[in-house]
C-alpha cells in the first residue's frame, strides 16, 4: 500500500503543478491523522509533518465533514491553524480531498502551491480521481489484513479449542482460555470469572496481567454495579472502545496503574444459562473486527463446555471420594472402641472431602465444663496444636452446647468474638464447629478450619453433621 500512496503523492505534484503534496491517514487507536506519504519540498521546511486531530485544521475539517476544500489563500481561511508557518513558507493555495474507504473517510490528500487562487474545479476532479486510486489500494490492503486476521483468529481458536476440549484438568483448560484470549485481542488483562449463584457472587477463577500477580480469588457481588453485572445479567457481549470514558465503567472494575484501553466481556453459556464471563482489557483503545469478536465468542463457548465437563468430573470424583470416606469412618467405628484411634482416622478422612487445613475432634468431660481430650490433623506442621480453652464459658462451644446446632464462621477477620482473633493470627479464616450429640446430649465437637475465606458449602456442613452423628454413636458405645 505504501508504494501506491507514494505514487499518488508524486502524481499529485506532477499533474497539478504543486509545490508539495501530502497524504494523511486516520489511526483508529488514537483517532489521529498521521502523514503516510508526501512528495516535493517546501523551502525552509524541517522535521516530520505534524500529527493532526480529526476536525482540527483544514485536513482535519475535510476528514470530519467528508467534503473537499479548495482554498484560494490559507491566510484568509479560519480553518487554517498554522498562519505563521504559511507566512514563512509563502504558501497560499491549498487543495484537499477526503479518502473514502468502504464508505468511511479514512484520511485526506492535500496539495500546496505558493500562488493564490491557483486551483480550479478541474484540479479538484483530478485530485479526487487520484485519491480514488489511493482508496482502492487501502481497501485492498484492508481486505488482505482482514483475511490475515481472520485466518489468525481461526488458528488461535482452533489451537485453544483443541487443548480446551481434550483436557479435563481445569487449571490446564483455564490457562489455554487465557492465552487464547490474549492472542486474539492483544489484551494485557485476560480473566475468567465463574458464577457462584448460591453465594450471589462471581469469582475470578484465573487471570493474567502485566504485574504477574494472579487475580484468582477476587470476588464481585452479582448485585454490584459495574460491567460484570451487565455481562452476566444480560448474557450479551459487551465492548467498550475507551473503557474509562464510558459511563458504564466503574472504578471498582480495576484499581491498577496499568493503562486501560478497550474492554471486552463475553458471557460463557452452558445449556442456555450463563455460568461466567471471559473478560479482556487492552492497554490502548482497539477496534475489534467482527471476525475477532466472533472468534472470542467461539472461544468462550468452548470454554463453557470444558469448564462444565471439568466440574462434572470433579463432582463425580468428589461423590466417589465422599462415599469412600463415609465407608472408611463407618468401618473404623465398627472395628474399634479405641476413641483416640477412631478420632485420628476420622480427622484424616474428613480432610479428604472437606477443604480444610485443620480438622480437630474435641470430647467433653461429664460435667460439660471443659474439654478433656483432643485429636487434630493440621496441614501446617509448624502451626501450634490447638490449645482448648480452660473453660467453655464465653466460647463458641458454650453456644453450641445450648443450641446443639453447628456454628459456621465464614471469615474470622469479620467475626467479633475474641477467640476468632487467635484463629486469624494462625492464618485460619473459615471455621466450622459441629456438635457431636448422642441421646440428645452434646459429648464433643468436630471442628474444621481453612485458610480460605468462606471455604465450606452446605454440602460440607451436611457431611460433617453425618460424621458427628456417627461419632456420637461410637462414643455412646465406648
Amino acid at each position: 500500500m505504501s508504494e501506491v500512496l507514494d505514487a499518488v503523492a508524486k502524481a499529485t505534484v506532477e499533474l497539478l503543478g504543486g509545490l508539495y503534496s501530502e497524504i494523511f491517514l486516520l489511526e483508529n487507536e488514537t483517532d489521529s491523522l498521521r502523514c503516510r506519504a508526501f512528495h516535493g519540498t517546501i523551502p525552509g521546511s524541517t522535521g516530520a509533518p505534524p500529527i493532526l486531530k480529526r476536525g482540527v485544521g483544514l485536513g482535519g475539517w475535510v476528514v470530519q465533514h467528508g467534503e473537499a476544500a479548495i482554498v484560494s489563500d490559507v491566510h484568509n481561511d479560519p480553518r487554517w491553524i498554522e498562519p505563521e508557518w504559511a507566512k514563512a513558507q509563502d504558501v497560499h493555495s491549498y487543495l484537499c480531498v477526503p479518502l473514502p474507504v468502504s464508505g468511511e473517510v479514512r484520511g485526506f490528500v492535500g496539495c500546496f502551491v505558493q500562488k493564490p487562487d491557483y486551483f480550479t474545479e478541474s484540479d479538484l476532479r483530478l485530485l479526487e480521481s487520484l485519491a480514488g486510486h489511493a482508496a482502492v489500494a487501502m481497501e485492498k490492503a484492508g481486505l488482505y489484513q482482514t483475511a490475515q486476521e481472520n485466518y489468525r483468529d481461526l488458528v488461535a481458536v482452533d489451537e485453544s479449542s483443541q487443548t480446551i476440549t481434550s483436557s479435563l484438568d481445569l487449571d490446564k483448560v483455564l490457562s489455554s482460555i487465557l492465552q487464547g484470549g490474549k492472542r486474539l485481542t492483544g489484551a494485557s488483562f485476560v480473566e475468567v470469572w465463574l458464577r457462584e449463584p448460591e453465594r450471589n457472587q462471581v469469582l475470578c477463577r484465573a487471570g493474567i496481567n502485566p504485574s504477574g500477580v494472579s487475580p484468582a480469588g477476587d470476588v464481585i457481588s452479582e448485585d454490584e454495579k459495574g460491567l460484570m453485572r451487565d455481562v452476566i445479567g444480560s448474557g450479551k457481549r459487551l465492548y467498550l472502545r475507551e473503557a474509562v470514558k464510558d459511563p458504564k465503567w466503574v472504578d471498582l472494575e480495576m484499581n491498577r496503574d496499568d493503562p486501560i484501553g478497550s474492554y471486552l466481556g463475553i458471557p460463557m453459556r452452558f445449556q442456555g444459562r450463563v455460568i461466567g464471563a471471559l473478560t479482556c482489557i487492552t492497554p490502548t483503545p482497539r477496534d475489534f473486527s467482527e471476525a475477532t469478536l466472533n472468534a472470542m465468542s467461539s472461544l468462550a463457548a468452548h470454554a463453557a463446555i470444558a469448564i462444565e465437563n471439568s466440574r462434572l468430573l470433579t463432582e463425580a470424583q468428589g461423590r466417589a471420594t465422599t462415599l469412600e470416606v463415609l465407608d472408611e469412618i463407618s468401618r473404623a467405628i465398627n472395628a474399634t472402641l479405641d476413641l483416640d484411634k477412631l478420632f485420628q482416622i476420622t480427622a484424616q478422612q474428613v480432610k479428604r472431602v472437606v477443604p480444610c487445613d485443620r480438622a480437630s475432634l474435641f470430647i467433653l468431660d461429664a460435667d460439660k465444663r471443659e474439654i478433656s481430650q483432643i485429636s487434630s490433623v493440621d496441614d501446617v506442621k509448624e502451626r501450634q496444636p490447638r490449645v482448648p480453652p480452660a473453660t467453655l464459658k464465653g466460647t463458641r462451644f458454650e453456644e453450641i452446647l445450648r443450641t446443639l446446632e453447628p456454628v459456621y464462621i465464614p471469615d474470622t477477620r469479620e467475626d467479633p468474638h475474641p477467640r476468632s482473633r487467635v484463629l486469624e493470627a494462625e492464618g485460619l479464616r473459615s471455621v466450622m464447629n459441629t456438635p457431636i450429640v448422642t441421646q440428645g446430649e452434646c459429648v464433643g465437637f468436630l471442628n474444621v478450619a481453612a485458610e480460605a475465606v468462606d471455604a465450606f458449602s452446605e454440602e460440607h456442613i451436611q457431611l460433617l453433621r453425618w460424621v458427628a452423628d456417627h461419632l456420637g454413636a461410637a462414643i455412646r458405645n465406648a
